[in-house]
């Protein structure tokens, strides 16, 4: 139970960077009703959005990425495989229809492997284990003419301190235990991530509606397959079980 609510708890944090102040970077659309943008700025919305779920996505396919030697279960393993392998092709959509604001991809956390996600950074690279993101160059801080935010920047920031949190508790897991943590974790981001979906859907056009539309589908049978691996998973012991079937059973002192 632990272990399923501290997975929880971890995807609140991934969930929190799939839509942080797009509003606020392009007020007159804002303040338009939904899918109703004023000509010219569709696009530039449009490439904002995009970049959002451009590093969802690559923070959803290096989470995969990372859990999926520590995983005990073949269920947990095979969800991790699909997640690598659904949002792969999302996420290229994605990179390519948010441009030049996509930029570097968000810094792996050491652990993740060379090979977390496609162009992501050497291990090297990661930040320290408890170290907070590093901030941009000065020029580069999130600001912008007339004291507004660039927050399509401080998104990317977010996203790498989330997906360092999320590596670091799921780090803390072994056995069981972690299938669990992965699990519960996936259950919530998915939550939110289909929450996230239906909003940003309605101030996208074009391309970029019909592929969020394909994406909210996914992640609502992503979900729906979390839910019911973590059914499944409600018995697993704690800790890694012994395959050696000569071992004795451990006895409890208790009985």
């Amino acid at each position: 139970m632990r272990s399923t609510f501290m997975g929880l708890m971890v995807a609140a944090a991934v969930a929190c960077f799939c839509g942080v102040g797009l509003a606020q970077n392009a007020p007159r659309s804002a303040a338009l009703p939904p899918g109703e943008a004023a000509r010219g700025e569709s696009s530039q919305s449009d490439q904002q959005i995009a970049a959002v779920l451009f590093t969802c996505g690559h923070n959803e396919i290096t989470i995969a990425k990372f859990a999926q030697p520590k995983l005990q279960t073949e269920q947990a393993r095979q969800f991790a495989e699909k997640m690598t392998r659904d949002h792969q092709p999302s996420c290229e959509v994605y990179q390519r229809l948010a441009g030049n604001l996509v930029g570097a991809v968000p810094a792996a956390v050491p652990g993740a492997g060379p090979d977390a996600a496609p162009g992501a950074p050497r291990r090297e690279e990661g930040l320290r284990p408890g170290a907070a993101a590093a901030p941009p160059p000065a020029g580069e801080l999130g600001g912008r003419p007339g004291g507004t935010l660039d927050w399509v920047s401080i998104h990317k920031q977010i996203g790498a301190q989330c997906l360092q949190s999320v590596q670091q508790e799921l780090a803390s897991k072994s056995g069981g235990e972690f299938d669990k943590c992965f699990i519960g974790q996936q259950i919530g981001a998915h939550m939110m991530a289909v929450d996230e979906l239906k909003v940003l859907r309605n101030y996208a056009g074009g391309e970029l509606r019909q592929q969020i539309d394909k994406d909210l589908q996914v992640a609502t049978d992503h979900l729906q397959e979390a839910k019911q691996i973590m059914e499944q998973l409600k018995d697993l012991p704690t800790e890694r079980v012994s395959r050696n079937p000569a071992q004795p059973a451990p006895v409890n002192p208790k009985q």
